[in-house]
């Protein structure tokens, strides 16, 4: 018989092994899990030059030889491929036409290993393979070079002006669906930074085999699926017969301008270039007095909103509003450029590049211009100038970068150093008074820039960033009434933070937290009269944000909190500020996507809006702060959609952006003793501004026929003080535009671009209304018999302001064409033109200006390459 002790002990067992058959069941069900986690395979594929191989097949196979997964390595030999959940895989097999298939089992398999495919040659049948325009492989777009160049096109910038949904600005500046591009690689590496206008102005379109476009594009590897862009890079893939070897080219032109006192000219270039998987090097020298714009070519051109920015200073060149035409019509210029840069593959991803650069330049101006003030009271201030100066400038800049760039490590610091020897000297008759000019807007800044990231385990990863900038500015301007301003700026800016991050579930938490500190010293000499300012700002921070990503949606989510001390000559203001920021993206279909940004941004108003020291900006213009330290408030939000059909050539995106700017400090201006001077009063405006644009674009197999319409239409308000009461002004402004390129057969082309700018703006309680519209049209038509091509350019300028001048602008030019040298001679202004009148207007004036023009010119020129 079984006592009440058995039972209890027998109970006790009982539990115990339900409760240990549950902790098994839970082992078993961790174990299985662990085991369904999708394990990642990834490395580099070489050639036995140690090249990396692009386009390369890669596929998981199981033991049956049946594939489990599959990818292609990219344009740099690089590759990854998961192992899908609950399936196994047995080996990796590597296949390209031209190379030996290789085949490693997976448990011999180890990441980040380059491996190598030994060439093998195949007989094949005679084939004609025509290949496609635009090719899709992941996020990654490659454009066909030969299916969008066409005869005429000599730098590679030429045929990406031409390829759908990309876009070539005036300044070199490349967009993608109408966002700029983050960064450029030559073959998968970054050699020149933003100054890329370099490169892709003096590049042979002939050497260039495909342009890839990267989407979304995460230039910080350890970053990727972390911290998410909506901006593109480009990558250029050059010919495999223009690696591994020096090569350039050598131009030379001279000439003689046909009308008035017949002034020399010359045009010449000679750049270097050596591309290889360890080295990369691009030189430049660039000459020419023939009005081209050649400085933005060492411009920076990507926006990288981490980095601090020199200071801009109070002090400018002696400069009229340049017309809106191209700067070889206007610009009386001696220019030179002398650049160099050079990038060393020390090991595996990490990367040394010098670049060196020089702008040396000299430019005489004159013109007629006259200004009429709206906000200065009940009468309109006109002033009237009849101007005659010249500008130099002498301009050197180094850096030099180092950086490690892989999945784990993060590791960049950029070192930068700048100065210039500038001034500009010349004469005015200000309403009627002769009036000496002279300017010297001084600069030298030191630069340091360094971020860390790395990558931990459990999806964890920290980051460390600090940015320093020192700039200098002194400088001298000669005011209109005789008396000189001497000025001296100091200024210092240093941010910090670090950054730590970990997983949780599908989302990524991030924590920042950072200190930005801003010094400024500041003295000002009105002869004898001293204005010493001091400034200083402190913003210690924590900017906690989340993200996620699927395979269509991708949202981030950030709220900046800091503390806002700000301090200018012994007044000091402490606030709080928080800063939220929202992004979103869906991908409807791969090629149909929207995204959606929000941002609140406190912006302290900088030192030159606060300073107490009247402040000669130019030699009639004065401005004076309150030297209050206030803050602005801006709310900015923006919607975006594109739609891409690759196979079609089809381009189209449209968005839409709104602006609200609050507690802008509003400015008394008046013109006293014969200076326009704008003073901070205690009072506040809000400034908005709504955008909408739209642009598409398709490209045709038949004659390279390529077509895009685009259009801007955007309106705002602002407030001005008028007889110091507030004013409300409205303005609007819409663009339209248009342009196309057709080559229906090899000896003839032709291209054209249209476009509409009407600017508006109205004030009821002044009663003040203006509106003009602007016309541009361009026709280019080509003849190229056998190695000849004649190219003959016609331009219209004209518009509703029938008291301003319409212009006609025709150019021909005469070239012999060779593999390895061209002869050609240029005429430009056939016609004669000579004079430029436009009027426009700003925020608180309208102003007329008269330009002279380059008149008729010709130059032959010789180009060698090599």
């Amino acid at each position: 018989m079984m006592t009440k002790r058995d039972s209890i002990h027998r109970l006790r067992t009982s539990r115990r092994l339900r409760v240990c058959s549950w902790l098994a069941l839970m082992v078993m069900w961790l174990l299985a899990g662990t085991a369904l986690q999708a394990q990642t395979l990834s490395g580099r594929i070489i050639d036995e030059d140690g090249q990396p191989i692009g386009m390369v097949s890669v596929v998981l196979r199981n033991s049956d030889k049946r594939p489990v997964a599959f990818t292609q390595s990219d344009s740099v030999g690089r590759f990854a491929v998961d192992v899908p959940a609950g399936k196994k895989a047995a080996e990796i097999f590597f296949n390209m036409m031209g190379y030996k298939a290789l085949t490693i089992p997976v448990g011999e398999f180890k990441n980040h290993t380059d491996y190598v495919l030994q060439e093998q040659v195949y007989t094949l049948k005679e084939v004609r393979v025509q290949a496609r325009k635009i090719r899709e492989r992941g996020d990654t777009l490659s454009y066909n070079v030969l299916a969008f160049k066409q005869k005429q096109d000599r730098s590679i910038a030429d045929v990406i002006a031409k390829m759908p949904g990309l876009s070539v600005n005036a300044d070199g500046k490349i967009s993608y669906e109408g966002k700029a591009i983050n960064a450029y690689y030559i073959e998968g590496l970054d050699l020149l930074g933003g100054k890329y206008a370099l490169a892709n102005e003096n590049i042979s379109a002939d050497k260039v085999k495909s342009v890839e476009v990267i989407q979304n594009h995460q230039p910080i590897q350890a970053l990727k699926g972390i911290r998410f862009s909506d901006q593109a890079a480009l990558n250029i893939v050059l010919r495999d017969d223009a690696k591994n070897i020096w090569q350039g080219i050598a131009d030379l032109g001279a000439g003689k301008s046909l009308q008035g006192k017949g002034r020399w000219l010359r045009d010449a270039r000679v750049m270097e270039m050596y591309i290889s998987p360890k080295m990369q090097s691009i030189s430049l020298l660039k000459t020419n007095n023939t009005g081209k714009d050649i400085e933005h070519e060492i411009a920076d051109l990507v926006t990288n909103k981490r980095i601090l920015l020199p200071e801009k200073g109070f002090l400018q060149h002696i400069q009229p509003a340049a017309p809106s035409l191209g700067s070889h019509r206007y610009r009386f210029n001696d220019s030179h450029v002398v650049a160099t840069n050079w990038l060393f593959k020390t090991v595996r991803n990490h990367n040394l590049r010098i670049q060196l650069s020089t702008f040396i330049d000299k430019t005489a101006m004159d013109g007629h211009g006259e200004r009429t003030y709206f906000d200065t009271g009940t009468d309109e201030i006109l002033i009237t100038e009849d101007h005659e100066a010249h500008a130099r400038r002498n301009e050197w800049k180094a850096e030099l970068l180092y950086k490690v760039n892989d999945r784990k490590t993060y590791l960049a610091n950029k070192l930068t150093g700048y100065m210039n020897f500038d001034y500009s000297k010349g004469a005015s008759i200000l309403d009627g008074r002769y009036t000496r000019r002279e300017v010297l807007p001084r600069k030298r800044y030191v630069a340091d820039d360094l971020e860390f990231v790395r990558t931990l385990s459990n999806n964890r990863s920290i980051s460390i960033s600090s940015q320093f900038i020192y700039n200098y500015l002194p400088g001298r301007i000669l005011l209109s009434n005789g008396l000189s301003q001497h000025l001296g700026l100091h200024a210092t800016q240093w941010n910090t933070y670090t950054s730590f991050r970990h997983k949780i579930g599908s989302f990524n938490i991030t924590y920042r937290g950072g200190v930005d500190m801003r010094t400024n010293r500041m003295q000002a000499d009105d002869e004898g009269t001293w204005y010493r300012d001091s400034y200083d700002e402190l913003v210690p921070y924590i900017t906690p944000s989340v993200s996620y990503k699927n395979a269509s949606l991708t949202l981030t989510a950030a709220g900046k909190t800091g503390w806002l001390y700000r301090r200018i000559n012994g007044r000091s203001k402490n606030e709080m500020t928080f800063d939220p920021s929202l992004y979103g993206k869906y991908d409807f279909t791969s090629g149909f996507n929207t995204t959606l940004t929000y941002a609140g941004v406190t912006i302290p108003n900088s030192f030159g809006l606060l300073s107490e020291a009247p402040i000669y900006t130019g030699y009639i213009t004065m401005t004076k702060g309150n030297g209050k330290p206030e803050s602005m408030r801006m709310h900015t939000f923006s919607n975006f959609w594109s739609y891409r059909d690759v196979l079609g050539g089809f381009f189209a995106n449209a968005g839409f952006t709104a602006r609200q700017l609050s507690n802008a400090t509003l400015y008394a201006s008046s013109m006293k003793d014969g200076f326009y001077r704008r003073e901070a009063t205690e009072r506040h405006s809000r400034v908005s501004d709504r955008q909408v644009s739209g642009k598409i674009g398709q490209s045709f197999g038949w004659g390279k026929l390529s077509l895009s319409a685009s259009a801007v239409y955007g309106w705002g308000t602002y407030e001005l003080l008028v007889n110091g009461q507030p004013a409300e002004f409205h303005k609007r402004n819409a663009l339209l535009g248009m342009d196309f390129s057709f080559h229906p057969v090899d000896f003839f082309s032709v291209s054209g671009q249209s476009s509409m700018n009407h600017v508006e703006q109205e004030s009821a309680a002044t009663g003040f209304h203006s509106s003009l519209r602007y016309f541009f049209h361009q026709l280019k038509t080509y003849f190229m018999p056998g190695c000849w091509q004649i190219e003959w350019s016609n331009e219209w300028y004209h518009s509703n302001d029938k008291t301003v001048s319409n212009n006609f602008f025709s150019d021909v030019s005469i070239a012999y064409r060779r593999k390895d040298f061209e002869l050609g001679l240029d005429c430009n202004n056939i016609f004669g033109t000579s004079r430029y009148e436009r009027r426009f207007m700003t925020a608180f004036e309208q102003r007329l200006t008269v330009s002279r023009l380059r008149t008729r010119e010709f130059v032959c020129k010789l180009c060698v390459r090599f």
